[in-house]
């Protein structure tokens, strides 16, 4: 049986997409003046998607614009699994996994663009799709008015060691809401 490790991402989250109420100036919120009622996209702070568990951030923020951040992790894991998306087109992005016995890792996660699922991807978009699910669908609102797509990444690991951390790349076109670590060896 697999062991999951939630991430914190309370002092990294430092962009905000998902918001209580409507806004009236739309041009300070969200991507472009598009962002995401709470109520539409029916997520709580812990949520079992996919059959892993997340932990969400909500407040001030509440996604992580990939800037190079370095995340605590202190878990045995051979696989990582990231809720989020990116914005303007598919990408694929090398993290940085180091391990506690000094060893690092670079690991090419794929990201799908927010206005697509996984069933509309097309042969020549850059993702390679069976790392990825569309797990939650909902609408946008602000100004423009469309379904917004979070993508689950599961991403294998080396698992030979505890992963001390993770370095995000830098790419303020990815979006991560939520990151889990699994350990499927631990019994």
């Amino acid at each position: 049986m697999s062991v999951f490790h939630k991430i914190n991402l309370d002092g990294l989250c430092d962009h905000k997409l998902i918001y209580d109420t409507p806004f009236v100036s739309q041009k300070e919120c969200g991507l472009d003046g598009i962002y995401i009622d709470k109520g539409d996209v029916r997520i709580s702070e812990y949520a079992t998607i996919d059959g892993i568990d997340f932990r969400f951030v909500f407040g001030k923020f509440d996604n992580v614009v990939c800037n190079g951040q370095t995340v605590s992790v202190s878990a045995r894991a051979d696989k990582l699994h990231i809720i989020g998306f990116s914005y303007w087109g598919e990408t694929c992005e090398f993290f940085r996994m180091v391990y506690d016995d000094g060893t690092e890792e670079r690991i090419n996660v794929p990201f799908m663009d927010w206005s697509h699922s996984v069933q509309e991807h097309a042969p020549w978009m850059l993702c390679d799709k069976e790392n990825i699910q569309t797990v939650i669908r909902c609408i946008s609102s602000g100004a423009a008015t469309h379904i917004i797509y979070f993508h689950h990444i599961v991403v294998d690991l080396n698992g030979c060691t505890a992963l001390q951390k993770i370095v995000m790349p830098n790419n303020f076109f990815i979006h991560v809401f939520a990151m889990t670590v699994e350990d499927t060896a631990t019994k």
